[in-house]
């Protein structure tokens, strides 16, 4: 918008992603689990880890509570036409309850040990909002900004892993996945310049929508090898196979 001054909006981002720990010892370790998980969470992380399982597991991991902090600093700028420059900061703090994980392993003999589970990696809820106020330049404007929006992603699957060798595990697991995300952006600006006698107003309003959600499945297979003692190597190969649709509105 042009009105004797501009305002411009920066994006803003939801967050990290895989922001949930999904078995204990990820959460204890902060996700580094590839080389050495060998619990329920083996599942989604590295299915060799449950060659290592000898006892029938069951884990529901959820988070009590959790709060996010956000704050984009310039996220809204105005410049006026005698070279000042106003900014506004989007801020937002929200809490979260969710369960992240229930997986049931079962050491079926042999080496062999099995398993099935939900794994929520992903889930965030956020709402930003900000406002600028103020004259200058001949120019008077009043802008708000709210963005909120929601994304999650969810695994469901299967698993198997085989120890054939103390310090060597394999693994294989198959995945059905269904992730969801929506934005919305809403932007109201009045603003007014030039004298009394002549005066101009302008009233601008810009309302966008964007939705997408993804559909499909995901193979991963992974081993875990101690090549020397205390020395871990762990690795993963997957393929995600996806479906996506998307879905967009914007009015000005």
């Amino acid at each position: 918008m042009r009105c004797g001054g501009g305002l411009s909006a920066r994006p803003a981002a939801a967050g990290n992603r895989e922001t949930n720990p999904l078995s204990n010892e990820a959460a204890l370790t902060g996700g580094a689990v590839t080389a050495l998980g060998r619990d329920t969470g083996a599942i989604y992380y590295n299915p060799a880890g449950l060659g290592a399982v000898r006892r029938t597991q069951f884990n529901l991991s959820t988070q009590a509570a959790q709060f996010r902090a956000r704050i984009v600093p310039y996220a809204a700028v105005a410049d006026l036409p005698n070279g000042s420059r106003d900014a506004a900061t989007l801020s937002s703090l929200q809490g979260l309850v969710m369960p992240s994980s229930l997986a049931v392993t079962r050491h079926v003999g042999r080496g062999v040990t099995l398993g099935v589970g939900y794994f929520a990696p992903d889930y965030d809820y956020y709402d930003y909002s900000a406002s600028l106020q103020g004259a200058g330049g001949g120019t008077e404007y009043d802008a708000r900004i709210q963005v909120d929006g929601w994304v999650y992603r969810y695994h469901a699957g299967a698993a198997v892993g085989w120890q054939p060798h103390p310090r060597f595990r394999i693994g294989a697991t198959l995945f059905g996945t269904y992730g969801w995300q929506r934005e919305e952006m809403r932007m109201w600006i009045d603003a007014a310049s030039g004298t009394a006698d002549a005066r101009t107003d302008a009233t601008r309003t810009v309302d966008f929508d964007n939705k997408r959600s993804i559909f499909g499945g995901e193979a991963v297979v992974g081993l875990q090898w101690e090549f020397a003692k205390n020395v871990h190597l762990g690795l993963t190969f997957g393929h995600l196979a996806s479906s996506p649709s998307r879905s967009t509105a914007a009015t000005c």
